[in-house]
């Protein structure tokens, strides 16, 4: 893939013929192996150059439907990097399949990725100060981690797509602040860590 994308970035030559022909190699052999980012950028640049990647998109959305029914990809569709009409729709019709979510493994995720899906906003949203106290006093794995890469990102978050997600990134950030405040207040040891690993006092 990266030697690919060289051919592109790292040359002014007359090459797009190089350049197509090893991405076709790729998507021709290796298309169960490519994340969704990478092939979206992928059929964007072919079909930019006139390109017709339509069976390109069948065979990856039915190679990978199993893979794709398990993620929510707003996230791409949210900053712009999933685009192609015909991808999103193919994609819109493989049924979702049911995802535990919890507060673990949701602040881990976007700890991970600096990003979320909207049912992981939806989720937490729903959660009140004392289930996010309760979850941080059960001292689960990589809790500084999950809380000041994940969950604290919302703080930062003063405005969103539009006036639903904003209330919802606000509930979610007070909530997660008023139980480390609340934590903070049951003695100085506490209240030691939450200023200084979080940043609130």
């Amino acid at each position: 893939m990266r030697e690919a994308w060289e051919i592109y970035s790292e040359s002014f030559a007359d090459n797009f013929i190089e350049f197509k022909t090893k991405f076709e190699k790729i998507l021709d052999n290796e298309i169960d192996k490519i994340e969704l980012s990478e092939f979206t950028q992928i059929i964007d640049m072919l079909e930019k150059f006139g390109e017709n990647v339509s069976d390109y998109i069948t065979k990856y959305v039915d190679t990978n439907s199993e893979k794709l029914s398990r993620k929510n990809h707003d996230n791409l569709l949210y900053t712009g990097r999933l685009k192609n009409k015909e991808l999103i729709q193919k994609i819109a019709t493989i049924p979702k399949q049911n995802r535990n979510l919890n507060i673990d493994n949701v602040s881990m995720f976007i700890a991970n990725n600096r990003g979320w899906n909207s049912e992981h906003i939806d989720f937490l949203s729903t959660l009140s100060k004392d289930n996010y106290r309760d979850w941080m006093k059960s001292s689960p794995d990589d809790l500084s981690t999950k809380v000041r890469s994940g969950l604290l990102l919302f703080r930062d978050m003063s405005a969103a797509a539009n006036e639903s997600d904003t209330a919802k990134f606000k509930s979610i950030a007070e909530n997660v602040i008023g139980a480390l405040k609340e934590i903070a207040s049951e003695n100085q040891f506490n209240q030691e860590r939450v200023k200084s690993i979080y940043d609130i006092e």
